[in-house]
């Protein structure tokens, strides 16, 4: 077979970069799928959750009980299947009211006939749909890797901000394998923005004084303080409980110019209602919000997903908000980190290979021949 091939080498050669191309065009076409993370099945499944800010405890809890009821599920189907349970344990771990966490520590891996990876899948399956839930992500990998699908978008317009990470959320949703797709964008409760009027200004009101008699009308005036023991009591006066709960009492009270005289609120003010944001996230000051979601790796990667993402979705969001900056996160970073690393070890290596032998040989010619 040498000897063919060496007597036929312009034959043997088109052959290798026959197949060469082979190989390189089943990559590309995705025939031949790449992945540089893959899922690793780890001894546990953990699924977190979280609800938008200002959620009940109540609605938290009743959620993680849900997903605790699914879990119980899942091992019930595959005790029925194999006569034994896949499950050995469940804990529910409540982190704050609109946040909590689900672990099942599995049996022995050598006990089972069935992944982690794929009870998880089952899992997340049987929970179904939870309205209103901000995230919920569920893991079942071993290591430490970044997010399959982890985008990061910055911008100091928060609207365009808003609305470039749901067009993406959107495009995110139309791929196969792709799941849990999500923001970090921390929506706080409703929130009222009082702004003085042209009116007020010129009637001597200023934007503090009008919100310092809005505080004291809702929150309190303190009037006085009174010494009962060894504590000091402060008394405040403030609307009644039921007027302070709507917002007609705020636009139908009357407002105290410097003068002494007194108009309506809605001459002096006007009231904007929006929603809040009770966290705000800036990396080299400007806010940054994270488009974040999962992949099922047995039907996509992660970087094939980015690739779409970042070729045929990203300009047409940047032309639509062009104040909106991105750069890839979570495994499509520490991939191109690793990547790097990989080729400057690659190359020192080779450096090292050829100077141990081309001191032996005390030649520079000899070594490279020896190498190809």
């Amino acid at each position: 077979m040498l000897v063919k091939a060496v007597k036929h080498r312009y034959v043997s050669l088109a052959i290798f970069i026959a197949v060469f191309i082979i190989v390189i065009g089943f990559l590309q076409s995705g025939i031949l799928r790449f992945v540089f993370f893959p899922s690793v099945p780890a001894n546990s499944m953990k699924v977190t959750l979280q609800m938008p800010q200002g959620t009940s405890y109540q609605k938290t809890h009743e959620y993680a009980l849900r997903i605790e009821q699914a879990a119980l599920q899942v091992n019930e189907e595959y005790r029925k299947q194999w006569g034994k349970d896949v499950i050995a344990a469940l804990e529910v771990e409540a982190k704050a009211d609109n946040e909590a966490r689900i672990m099942a520590e599995l049996v022995s891996s050598t006990e089972r006939d069935v992944t982690s990876v794929a009870l998880a899948n089952r899992w997340r399956q049987a929970i179904g749909e939870l309205p209103g839930v901000k995230a919920l992500s569920v893991d079942a990998s071993a290591g430490f890797s970044g997010l399959p699908v982890n985008i990061e978008l910055q911008s100091d317009d928060l609207d365009q901000l808003r609305l470039a990470a749901d067009e993406i959320k959107l495009e995110l949703l139309t791929f196969d394998g792709v799941f849990d797709v999500r923001d970090t964008f921390d929506a706080g409760g409703p929130e009222v923005d009082i702004r003085i009027t042209r009116e007020g200004q010129a009637l001597g009101l200023g934007q503090a004084e009008l919100a310092r008699q809005v505080r004291q009308a809702f929150f309190g005036a303190e009037i006085q303080r009174l010494q009962r023991g060894r504590h000091e009591v402060r008394v405040y006066v403030r609307f009644p409980k039921e007027q302070r709960e709507s917002l007609e009492t705020l636009r139908s009270m009357w407002v105290q110019l410097p003068d002494g005289s007194k108009v309506p609120f809605d001459v002096v003010g006007t009231i904007v209602e929006s929603t809040g944001v009770s966290t705000i996230k800036r990396i080299n000051r400007h806010r940054v919000v994270n488009v974040q979601a999962d992949v099922d790796k047995t039907r996509t990667s992660s970087s094939a997903v980015v690739n779409t993402i970042e070729q045929e979705v990203m300009e047409q969001v940047l032309a639509r908000h062009p104040a909106v900056k991105y750069r890839l996160s979570g495994e499509a970073e520490e991939q191109e980190e690793n990547t790097n690393s990989l080729l400057i070890g690659t190359l020192v290596m080779l450096i090292l290979v050829y100077a141990a032998l081309a001191i032996p040989l005390k030649s520079y010619a000899q070594p490279l021949i020896i190498m190809r």
